[in-house]
This record gives C-alpha cells, structure tokens and sequence, in this order.
C-alpha cells in the first residue's frame, strides 16, 4: 500500500477536523482540494467515519452529504471509488430512505419538535491542533436554543477567546481563573489545557450546570493523563450582593465569552464584576463578545462608567483561526478590565 502524499494529507487532516467539529455543511471548506483523491485517503476517510459516527451521534443525512461530495471529488479527479466507502454510502442512503433521516437541515438545526429529546444532542470534537491530537469533546444541543436557554452550545466568542488564549498562553499559566457564564465548558476546559493552576467553571441555569458537568467529566481522564487541573463546577447567580469573596481570594482572572447580548443581563453582571474588583483590586477581566447590538454594548459601558471601572478595548480578528467556525462571525470585542495591561498583548 503506497503512502499518502501531503496534499492529500492536508485535505484529510481538513475533513476529520471539521467532521468531528460537525461544521454545517453550508460552511464546510473542501480545502485544500486535491489532485487525486487515493485508495489510501478514501480508505483514511472511511475509517474516521466509521470510527466516530455513532459514537459522536453525528447523523446519517450529514454524513451521506460529506461521503457525496468525496465521491464527487475523487470522480472529477478520475479516481477509481474505493468499494467499501461506495457500498457504506449506500448503505446509509438505504437507511435514510426507510427511517425518513433525509432532512439535513432538520437535522442541523432541530426544527422538528417530535425529536426526542435524545436527538437533539451530539459529541462535537474540538482540536487545538492540525491533526486532531490534542482534542476537547463536548455535548452540544444541536438547537441555539434548548430549554429556554442559549447555553447548551458553543458560541463564536468563545472559540474565539479560546484561540487568543491558545496564542497567549501565559495569560492561563499558574492562573487561578473563573469563568462566568461557562455554558458547556469550552473556554473553562481550554483554560485547563493551557495550564491554569485552577479552575472554576460558573453558571446559573440547572440544565447548564448538569451539561458543564458532564463535559468536564467527560474530558477529565485526558487532564489526568496530562496532569492538568481538573475544572471545578459552580452556581453563581450575578443578581447575588452577598458573596463571600473569601471563597474567591486567589482568583487572579475572570473569563467571559458572550454574555452582552441582553440588556436585562447588563446591571447584574457589572455588579458581579464589581464584586471582584473591590475585593481583588489586582484581578484581570476579560470579555469577549461580538458586536451584535452596539446599544446593549454601550449600555455595558454605561454601568461600567457608573462603578468608576476603566478599560481596555481591542478587536481580536487578527488571532489565527485554530478550531473550525460554522458561521461568518462578525467583529469580536475583547474588553479588558486590568491595570496592568501590558501583559495583554496579542503576538
């Protein structure tokens, strides 16, 4: 068996990154494509999908879609279809004709509320590096909103924060961090991986808490083996006046992704934020939020201002994409409340 070329090679490290990352299929990058599409890449292919496809709960519709277009690809290119990939697609097309799986974007998004509730999950792979060795999982709703809460899947400004972080890593090393607002875990668990002497990982919502608990869990014998701090998990309510901040003392950063995006949230999370400030004068926060309505965002402001909190503000779009994104994202704002910002600086 001949080896497979690095063209091909990049092209599969392309497809298991996002197949594992389960990235829409409308922003799914075929890139780079290749001059040939081997034997050996096929066979490659099939083998990542056979692998984690029904462990990872990825659907039928979304895998006969990516098998077609590898099809595709290797029949533009001349290239012989290798049997078993052909008779597993097939197979799969067989069984979406007679279970009735053939809606992708049912599938992608949920629309249909018979689902059960079982269905409305999946194992989605985050890898911090090319080859997917150095990886995250996490279950995810497949829905925005689940459970009348936005928190049961990852957001753009996380991945985002995560990847700045993944660039500056000496702003999470022997770091006591919290997160406020965790939802699932990626930014806390990133943290982890980074080196943060600890870490607590905060929510509210119940539904939240049980889904960052099961990440974490999920996600601890990998932290073991590296011997990494394991995230501890927290309820936090912002609108709470009393903490005892004795609890949080060596908390050197806060961490936040996502969470100026209702203006009913602004005033408890400045409290909060004012909470730590005044107890750890030496504490570094940082947000980051795309800028979807600069009204709630100036609102932000505005109670910052009013609790005398300066801060540091800079656009984050020049940090190299590490983890695959399923949507156009527009501009991220990084909020910085630190005196010392200098340590801050993106490379």
């Amino acid at each position: 068996m001949s080896e497979i070329n690095s063209e091909e090679q990049d092209f599969l490290y392309s497809f298991k990154k996002q197949y594992l990352q389960i990235i829409p299929l409308y922003n799914f990058k075929w890139q780079p494509v290749p001059n040939s599409l081997s034997m050996e890449t096929q066979i490659e292919i099939l083998n990542i999908i056979q692998k984690y496809q029904i462990p990872n709960k990825i659907s039928n519709s979304y895998t006969t879609q990516c098998l077609k277009k590898i099809i595709n690809i290797a029949e533009k290119n001349f290239c012989e279809i290798n049997e078993d990939l052909l008779n597993f697609y097939l197979n799969l097309l067989f069984q979406e004709k007679n279970t009735g799986d053939n809606n992708t974007m049912n599938y992608m998004f949920n629309t249909n509320k018979a689902n059960k509730e079982e269905n409305n999950t999946w194992w989605k792979t985050y890898s911090l590096d090319k080859k997917c060795q150095n990886i995250l999982k996490l279950l995810e709703d497949k829905s925005m909103i689940s459970k009348g809460t936005t928190g049961l899947r990852t957001w753009e400004a996380s991945l985002r924060l995560a990847e700045y972080f993944i660039q500056n890593p000496t702003l999470c090393q022997n770091k006591n961090i919290i997160e406020l607002g965790s939802g699932i875990g990626l930014l806390s668990l990133i943290c982890a991986k980074l080196g943060a002497k600890s870490v607590l990982a905060t929510d509210v919502n119940p539904e939240v808490i049980e889904r960052l608990k099961e990440n974490i869990k999920s996600n601890q014998p990998t932290l073991e083996e590296e011997n990494l701090a394991i995230p501890k998990v927290e309820k936090l309510d912002w609108n709470e006046n009393e903490l005892d901040m004795n609890h949080y003392q060596d908390i050197d950063l806060i961490i936040c992704a996502d969470v100026i995006y209702n203006p009913e949230n602004i005033e408890p999370l400045v409290n909060i934020l004012s909470i730590f400030l005044k107890a750890i004068p030496s504490i570094t926060i940082i947000l980051c939020n795309p800028l979807r309505q600069q009204s709630t965002y100036d609102l932000f402001l505005q109670q910052l201002s009013q609790h005398n909190i300066t801060i540091h503000k800079e656009l984050i779009d020049q940090i190299p994409i590490i983890f695959c994104h399923d949507e156009e994202f527009s501009q991220i704002q990084m909020t910085i409340i630190n005196k010392k910002k200098t340590d801050l600086n993106t490379k």
